[in-house]
Formats: structure tokens, sequence, C-alpha cells
């Protein structure tokens, strides 16, 4: 199954808005031991708290701050902080932007999702144009589009996903 870009960043989006804590393991200490040979894995190190916080000032800020006021930027960025890092549970972010910043999960969905899309290669028009149309959704909504659902909303906007997937 070919990757898809176009898709793949609004999925990223709607992952980091309702992201779970990081420091997740998934080591089997309990399990019992065997006589065959235990085979070689290799694991990822742990990201830190302080790297979920940085990529997200790194990455996400620019564009909030293009789109909010400091005061709304700021507080977006402190609910995506505390989702990364496990302050938050993951069913506690949506709610928290509305809840403390005034402003929808989907509004801040469409900020990232049209940033990431101009960063792949989509001009500042068609991201103004995704924006716009996400912004008009419900979470519900965007998180139930799917790649068809999402392909054809990028292509209202004349995205076309297989050219920002290089495909």
């Amino acid at each position: 199954m070919r990757r898809r870009v176009a898709h793949v960043a609004l999925g990223l989006v709607l992952a980091a808005l309702a992201a779970p804590s990081a420091g997740c393991s998934g080591s089997s200490d309990g399990a019992a031991a065997t006589t065959a040979p235990k085979p070689t894995t290799t694991t990822k190190p742990e990201i830190t708290d302080e790297q979920i916080i940085d990529n997200i000032n790194q990455r996400l800020r620019p564009s909030l701050d293009a789109a909010f006021d400091a005061k709304t930027a700021d507080c977006v960025i402190g609910v995506l902080e505390d989702g990364g890092t496990g302050r938050l549970k993951a069913d506690e972010v949506v709610p928290a932007y509305q809840e403390r910043c005034r402003v929808s999960a989907t509004e801040v969905t469409a900020v990232i999702t049209a940033a990431a899309l101009v960063e792949a290669g989509a001009t500042e028009e068609q991201g103004a144009c995704v924006r716009a149309a996400v912004s008009r959704l419900t979470y519900e909504e965007v998180a139930a589009l799917g790649e068809q659902g999402t392909d054809q909303l990028y292509e209202t906007c004349g995205i076309d996903p297989d050219a920002l997937s290089g495909s």
C-alpha cells in the first residue's frame, strides 16, 4: 500500500491532538522462560518529555503563532505538550482546547494540517483552502474521513495527493 503524505499529514495531526503519553514500554519482563534461544531485537530509545516539547515547539509553533493570537497559540502549545508528555490523558486532549484555549480541536487540526501540506509542497492558497474546509467540520467528521475522504477534501482544494507524496 502506498504511503500518502497528504493523508498522513491529517492523520498525524489527529494523532497529535489525542496523543497518548510518551514512555510506553513493550517489554515482557513477566514472560515465562523458555529453552529456545531468544530472538535478537532492537528497541528504539524512549523519547523524553523534553524532546516531545522541543518537537512540538519546533514543528507546530510557527503555524499556530501565525494563526492565533499569542495567548491562544501558547495555550494550544500547552495542551499539545500536556497531551504529548502524558499530563493529559488521550481522551482529555480534544476537550482541553475548548476548555482552556477557547478554540476547537478542529481549528487546531485545520491550522496544523494546512501548514504540513504547504511544507510538503502545496501552495499557500491550497493550504488556506484545506484549513477553511477542515475548520467547517466537526472533530468526529475529520476523524472519520479516512484516506479517500481526505484525498477528496484535498483535491477539492486543488491538491494532488499523489504529487505531494512523490508517487
